[in-house]
């Protein structure tokens, strides 16, 4: 029963009845978030650089925007990238700094909401090029990464809106992960420091690269990671419509495997790799926006 309720938690908007939806206007500027973090101002925000940091201050503030409260110690959850990262030798100033940011949004029910579901999106990408970049003699120009992932930050956004609007039983932590590109350092060091212990976090949702959606096909990683989710995203997938392909279980290059290697369940979102993946041109103005929306709006109980 309890997987029944955490996945449509997962997913984003179960719990948001139709009458909210017209009582409500739909939460601003997805496109708008993702227009300002893949902005040339924040230069492809490499992790430890001045646009990761700028990007990470813009997120707090959103999240605070959209009705989540932050942890104890603040919005921002630090950790040091080793002088061994690529970053670092590029850098040549000594260690760098990633920061991951944190929302959380408070279960409503008194006892349920001792158990959390995490939900993530990395909003770091590859700088100035170099190290990761797929574009020959790329180094020296921005990679904006657009779809890699301020897609994926902007739809969380988006769901961290609609949840607050209607909280559910049980607690949501929303993060935006810094370090992703560089091995999944943020969402590495937040399994090893998390804000609530893993033992109650019942589950993680990864939305990396969800910007592009084509032919209304949406592939979810992670499917067999709990033996109910394949029916279940069958379930939901009736009224949703999409050409779902699940598949595998948690592993992957992206951070829900960081929470895999330590035995949470995982769903990990994507619409897939593109021709612009890594590269100079993955710019907001080839986003699908309806397709981006979609994805964010996935709930179950309504046909798209």
């Amino acid at each position: 029963m309890w997987r029944t309720v955490l996945l449509g938690t997962l997913l984003g908007l179960a719990s948001l009845a139709d009458r909210l939806q017209a009582q409500r206007p739909e939460p601003p500027r997805l496109l708008d978030d993702i227009r300002f973090l893949s902005d040339d101002r924040l230069q492809g925000r490499m992790t430890g650089s001045r646009g990761a940091d700028s990007a990470a201050s813009y997120l707090a503030r959103r999240f605070s925007q959209v009705g989540l409260q932050p942890a104890a110690g603040g919005w921002l959850q630090s950790f040091t990238v080793g002088r061994e990262a690529p970053a670092a030798r590029q850098a040549q100033t000594g260690p760098l700094i990633g920061k991951n940011v944190i929302g959380i949004l408070p279960g409503r029910d008194p006892v349920l909401r001792n158990q959390t579901i995490i939900l993530g999106a990395h909003y770091d990408h590859l700088g100035l090029g170099g190290f990761g970049s797929l574009d020959p003699d790329s180094t020296g120009l921005v990679h904006n990464g657009a779809d890699d992932n301020a897609s994926g930050v902007a739809a969380l956004i988006q769901v961290a809106a609609r949840l607050a609007a209607s909280r559910p039983a049980r607690t949501v932590v929303f993060i935006a992960f810094s370090g992703e590109e560089l091995g999944l350092l943020g969402s590495a060091y937040y399994v090893k420091q998390p804000i609530y212990p893993l033992a109650s976090t019942l589950a993680m949702v990864n939305l990396d690269m969800v910007g592009r959606l084509r032919n209304g096909r949406l592939i979810v990683y992670g499917a067999r990671s709990a033996k109910e989710f394949p029916a279940l995203l069958d379930s939901l997938n009736w009224y949703a419509g999409f050409d779902l392909k699940a598949q595998g279980d948690g592993y992957g290059p992206s951070d829900h495997s960081s929470f895999y290697a330590a035995k949470r369940p995982v769903l990990h979102l994507f619409t897939d790799l593109h021709e612009d993946y890594h590269r100079t041109t993955d710019d907001w103005q080839k986003v699908n926006y309806d397709g981006l929306k979609r994805v964010a709006d996935l709930r179950t109980g309504r046909s798209h």
